[in-house]
């Protein structure tokens, strides 16, 4: 048997090893169980996001912008 947590959820997963191929069987399931497992392990910098950037004000004159510049 093999408990399995992820972000929502215990699952706990066992096969008879009576079974044919309990093995093979028991294996898929946890790596289909791991996918999930990756999923909730992302952290929100994998994710893409769009920031916004706002502008409070913009000198327009040359020498506005040349003395922004240079401070």
């Amino acid at each position: 048997a093999s408990t399995i947590k992820a972000k929502n959820y215990i699952k706990t997963i066992s096969f008879d090893n009576t079974q044919d191929n309990f093995v093979e069987k028991w294996l898929d399931q946890v790596f289909s169980e791991a996918l999930q497992i990756r999923d909730d392990n992302k952290y929100a910098d994998d994710v893409p996001q769009r920031y916004e950037v706002h502008i409070i004000g913009f000198d327009y004159q040359v020498q506005g912008v040349v003395q922004y510049i240079s401070q």
